[in-house]
């Protein structure tokens, strides 16, 4: 068995992404460069950062953790590593753009029902001339803000004259 020290692993780490520079691995994997000496410095690499190296790079976990056997899994290709990877890339930005329309949808319909609440117990009570959202929420819902703030307006001014 070859060397199972956190420096052995993060040098197979490297040759696995072709990367010269431990700051490069700390890209691929998406941490700071800060957060790989920190991990390497307590010698505990997160197992999650392995897994990404080996399931990204078609790479043994054997030959990662321990130096045993071949670097390259038995039937995986770079390019299906690839694929695969894209594959969830692509799967998850789909999650997450959902997930942000979603937000922004309950966003909304909890600022109308907070809208309607207010007009329905305190109809003399007038709601800030502008209401301003959180940073983040997209124009189309700044504009609506806007519009539902205009509408209780008109309201208030047509329960003030009739």
């Amino acid at each position: 068995m070859e060397d199972a020290t956190v420096d052995a692993l993060l040098r197979r780490m490297m040759l696995a992404t072709e990367t010269k520079r431990e700051s490069n691995l700390a890209q691929i994997l998406g941490v700071t460069p800060q957060a790989l000496y920190s991990a390497k410095k307590k010698e505990s690499i997160p197992p999650a950062w392995v897994m990404d190296i080996a399931t990204r790079w078609g790479v043994s976990l054997d030959w990662l953790y321990f130096g045993q056997g071949t670097m390259k899994r038995e039937g995986t290709t770079e390019s299906a590593a690839s694929e695969d990877t894209q594959r969830m890339i692509d799967e998850l930005k789909s999650k997450i753009e959902n997930l942000e329309s979603m937000l922004r949808d309950s966003q909304a319909e909890a600022l109308r029902a907070y809208r309607l609440a207010v007009d329905a117990m305190r109809p003399e009570t007038e709601l800030p001339q502008k209401i301003i959202p959180q940073s983040g929420q997209d124009e189309s819902l700044q504009n609506e803000l806007q519009k539902d703030g205009e509408r209780h307006e008109r309201r208030q001014q047509e329960r003030r004259q009739g």
